[in-house]
């Protein structure tokens, strides 16, 4: 899983020691947004109709998404990565339905963490550049 955090904000280019903890926040925040929307459409532009049906419900419905753990990932309980994600959300349907969501995109799209990656070095790279070009705006 991607971070979204001061490291990456200096590597975009930001001197986070002189940003507010409410400008950090709201960077973090926007950063985050775009880049779960970029990998969004990349994944699913990896998928046919049905596949797109099936990761929707399981997205919108605690309910299936237990379901299909239990079928495809039995005993996801146990699972280091499912107990973080539990006590990140605090709440057992949004960490089912997180997690089930993860695990069906990884089964269902070969080279999963590949795309997730090239998705982000590209969003990274953009904010980089983007950020040199408004530096050189500024210091001229």
């Amino acid at each position: 899983m991607f971070q979204i955090d001061d490291e990456f904000l200096t590597s975009v280019g930001y001197n986070v020691a002189s940003l507010s903890e409410a400008q950090k926040q709201q960077y973090i925040d926007e950063f985050t947004a775009e880049a779960n929307e970029r990998i969004s459409e990349r994944l699913v532009s990896e998928l046919d109709d049905q596949q797109i049906e099936e990761f929707n419900e399981i997205q919108e419905s605690p309910e299936r998404a237990k379901n299909w753990l239990n079928e495809f990932h039995a005993g996801y309980h146990d699972k280091e990565e499912y107990k973080q994600i539990l006590e990140g959300t605090g709440s057992e349907d949004d960490a089912a339905t997180f997690y089930a969501a993860a695990l069906w995109m990884n089964d269902a799209v070969p080279k999963y963490g590949e795309l997730i990656q090239e998705e982000l070095d590209n969003y990274l790279a953009q904010l980089v550049k983007m950020r040199e070009a408004a530096d050189a705006i500024a210091s001229n």
